[in-house]
């Protein structure tokens, strides 16, 4: 049985996009189970994703942030 949602489209999309994470060095079940793993997060606008004062390096780099609707400024 299939899993496609638009969500997980969407994220297999994404993924695909970085070089790591390209046919064939990782499978679709690979990126599925990376997909799955992600945790969905709304934020309201004009708010702080990550702020580099409350966060600690290992987790900066251990993050993966996919905006799936709206607008980033950095």
């Amino acid at each position: 049985m299939r899993y496609d949602d638009d969500l997980k489209l969407f994220l297999l999309t994404c993924l695909r996009k970085i070089d790591y994470f390209q046919e064939p060095a990782v499978s679709e079940i690979e990126l599925t189970h990376i997909a799955m793993q992600m945790i969905a997060q709304q934020a309201d606008s004009d708010s702080l994703l990550i702020d580099k004062r409350q966060t600690n390096n290992y987790q900066m780099k251990e993050s993966m942030i996919i905006i799936y609707e709206g607008k980033l400024s950095i």
